[in-house]
C-alpha cells in the first residue's frame, strides 16, 4: 500500500500564512494613509497660497475698477471746469470794464440744474455774483475760502477747487491783469449731477475687457461716490444682495478728490479667475483619508480577530483530536483485549465492555457537538415528552463520568411531567451542561440539577466550582471560548455551552450564566412555550 505523507500545510502554518497576508494589507494601507495625508498637506498648503493669489487679484480687481471710475470723473469734471471758468472768464473781465454781462453757462456741456448756482468775482471790497444768489453765510464761506487758500495757490495750475464739510466746493482762478490780481470761479454742488454719476459708472469697464463685458461686470461690483470715505455716498450702484469681498478706493483730484469705492461680490467674482471656482481636491482627499483610515482600522480588526480565532481553531483542533484520541485508544485497547482473549474472568470482560460503551458515548456527545457547532443539523421536532425520563436518562449517563472525579450529579428539584421539546436536543443540552459542571467543578464536588415546567420549561445546573466572573460570562456562550476550570489539565473544545445556547433559541428561549448559591456557576436555561417556538 502506497504511504501518502501528510500534508505540509496545517493549520498553525496556514494561520501564520493568514498573518503574513494581513500583515501585508494592513501595511500597504498604512502607507496609502500616509500618502493620501501628504497629499492632502501638500494640497491643504497649495489651497492656502492659492487662495492668497485669488484674494489679491480680487483686491487688484477691485482697485482696477475705482481707478477706472475716479478717472473717467476727472475726465469729465475736467472737461466740463474749464468751460465755466472761461464763463467766469468773461463775466469777470465784463465787470471789471464796466459793462453789464450776462453770464450763461455752455450750451454744449450743459450741468444739471442747480450743480453751479453762481458766478463770482473777488474784489477788495468783497465777492460780486455775476449769476444766481447765494445768501449771506454762503457768501461768507465762499470769500473766507478763497481768501483764505489764496496764499497757498499752486500757480501754474489752471484752477483750485475748495471743498467744504458740505456737498458743495468753490472752484476759482487766479490771474494778473491790469495790474492788479484777478480771482473769478463758480459755486459747484456735488450731490446735483448724480445722474450724470450714473451713466459714468455704467459706461465705465471696471475689469479689463478681455475678461467679461461691461454688462456682466455690474453683476458683482457695488460703485459708490463719496466726498469722503467715512461719508454716505452722493450716489451708489448696489447689488441686489449685500456683498461680501475686497474693497477699493480712490480719489478724482480734478474733481476736488470726490472718493470713489468699489467692492466685489467675492463669489460672483471668482469666475473672473481661472481655477478660483470651487476647489473638490481636499474634500476629494478627505475622503480618501477617511477611506484608508477606515479600512486600516477594520483591516487591523479584522487581523486581530483572525489572529484570535487562527488561536482559537488551533486550540480547538488541539482539544478535539484529544478528546477523540482517548475514547478511541481506550475503545481500540479493551476492544483488541478482549478479542485476543487476555480476559477470562468475566466480571473483567464486563467492565471492558462497559468502558467501551461509555467510550462510544463520549464519541457520539463529541461529533454531535460538532455537528450543531457547523449548523449540519435537522430542524427541531418538537413531541410530547417525559422530562423526568430525559433527566434519569442524563444523570445516568453521566453518573461514570461523575464517578471518575469523585462528583456527584442531584436532582435538588423536579417540577417535570410532560412537555412539547424536542428531546434529543434538550437531552444534548442536559448532557452539555452536567459535562460542564462536573469538568469544571470542585473534584468530589457535587451537581445540582432543578427542573421547572410552567410557560416553557426551565433548567438550572449549579457546580462548586471556582465560578465564572460577570466579565467573562458574555464570552463563555461564544464558539471555541474555553474559560480556565481548576484542573488544567482538564481540555475540551469550547462549544458546550454555544451548542447550548444554539438549541435553546431554536426552541424559542434562552441561556444565561449566574452566581451559583454553591460558590460556583449556575446556568439556567429556558425553553419557549409552544406559541414561542412557532415564532
Amino acid at each position: 500500500m502506497t504511504h501518502i505523507p501528510p500534508s505540509e500545510e496545517g493549520p498553525g502554518r496556514q494561520g501564520r500564512r493568514r498573518w503574513a497576508s494581513g500583515q501585508s494589507i494592513v501595511v500597504l494601507l498604512a502607507l496609502s494613509l500616509l500618502v493620501v495625508l501628504a497629499l492632502f498637506a501638500q494640497s491643504l498648503l497649495a489651497l492656502r497660497s492659492h487662495r492668497a493669489v485669488v484674494q489679491t487679484m480680487l483686491e487688484d480687481f477691485a482697485a482696477f475698477g475705482a481707478e477706472r471710475v475716479a478717472t473717467e470723473l476727472d475726465r469729465w469734471y475736467g472737461a466740463v471746469i474749464p468751460e465755466h471758468l472761461e464763463t467766469a472768464h468773461t463775466a469777470h473781465y465784463s465787470w471789471i470794464a464796466g459793462e453789464v454781462a450776462r453770464t450763461v453757462p455752455p450750451a454744449e456741456r450743459s450741468l444739471p440744474p442747480g450743480t453751479i448756482s453762481a458766478y463770482f468775482s473777488l474784489a477788495d471790497s468783497g465777492i460780486v455774483l455775476h449769476r444766481g444768489g447765494a445768501d449771506a453765510a454762503t457768501r461768507s464761506w465762499i470769500q473766507r475760502e478763497v481768501r483764505g487758500h489764496l496764499p497757498s495757490y499752486p500757480p501754474p495750475a489752471p484752477y483750485v477747487v475748495l471743498r467744504g464739510e458740505e456737498a458743495r466746493a468753490v472752484v476759482y482762478r487766479r490771474e494778473e491783469a491790469y495790474g492788479r490780481e484777478s480771482v473769478y470761479g463758480f459755486l459747484l454742488h456735488f450731490d446735483a449731477p448724480v445722474g450724470r454719476y450714473s451713466r459714468i459708472v455704467d459706461r465705465t469697464a471696471l475689469v479689463p475687457r478681455s475678461l467679461v463685458d461691461e454688462a456682466s461686470s455690474r453683476e458683482f461690483f457695488d460703485v459708490g461716490i463719496h466726498l469722503a470715505p467715512d461719508q454716505p455716498p452722493l450716489y451708489r450702484r448696489a447689488l441686489p444682495v449685500s456683498t461680501r469681498g475686497p474693497q477699493a478706493w480712490a480719489f478724482a483730484p480734478k474733481a476736488g478728490r470726490v472718493a470713489v469705492s468699489v467692492r466685489l461680490d467675492a463669489e460672483m467674482a471668482r469666475g473672473l479667475i481661472a481655477g478660483a471656482g470651487p476647489v473638490t481636491s481636499l474634500d476629494l482627499l478627505s475622503f480618501l483619508a477617511l477611506l484608508t483610515a477606515t479600512l486600516l482600522y477594520a483591516a487591523m480588526a479584522l487581523l486581530r480577530r483572525s489572529d484570535r480565532l487562527s488561536a482559537l481553531r488551533e486550540s480547538f483542533v488541539a482539544n478535539v483530536s484529544h478528546d477523540l484520541r482517548t475514547p478511541i485508544t481506550q475503545i481500540r485497547m479493551f476492544s483488541e483485549t478482549l478479542r485476543r482473549g487476555h480476559l477470562t474472568d468475566p466480571d473483567d470482560k464486563e467492565r471492558a465492555l462497559e468502558i467501551i460503551e461509555r467510550q462510544t458515548e463520549v464519541l457520539e456527545d463529541l461529533i454531535d457537538n460538532l455537528l450543531h457547532a457547523s449548523g449540519r443539523h435537522g430542524s427541531l421536532r418538537p413531541e410530547p415528552t417525559d422530562l423526568d425520563a430525559v433527566v434519569a436518562d442524563v444523570i445516568d449517563g453521566m453518573a461514570p463520568f461523575a464517578a471518575e472525579r469523585g462528583s456527584r450529579i442531584v436532582l435538588a428539584s423536579n417540577d417535570g411531567g410532560e412537555a412539547l421539546i424536542d428531546p434529543v436536543a434538550v437531552t444534548r443540552v442536559l448532557t452539555n451542561l452536567v459535562d460542564n459542571a462536573v469538568r469544571h467543578g470542585r473534584a468530589g464536588g457535587i451537581v445540582e440539577i432543578s427542573v421547572a415546567n410552567g410557560d416553557g420549561v426551565t433548567f438550572t445546573v449549579d457546580d462548586d466550582g471556582p465560578g465564572i466572573p460577570p466579565a467573562s460570562r458574555g464570552r463563555a456562550f461564544q464558539r471555541f471560548e474555553q474559560l480556565a476550570g481548576p484542573d488544567p489539565s482538564e481540555t475540551g473544545t469550547g462549544l458546550g455551552l454555544s451548542v447550548v445556547r444554539a438549541l435553546a433559541q431554536r426552541h424559542g428561549g434562552e441561556a444565561r450564566l449566574e452566581k451559583s448559591p454553591l460558590g460556583g456557576t449556575r446556568v439556567v436555561v429556558r425553553l419557549g412555550s409552544p406559541q414561542e417556538m412557532g415564532q
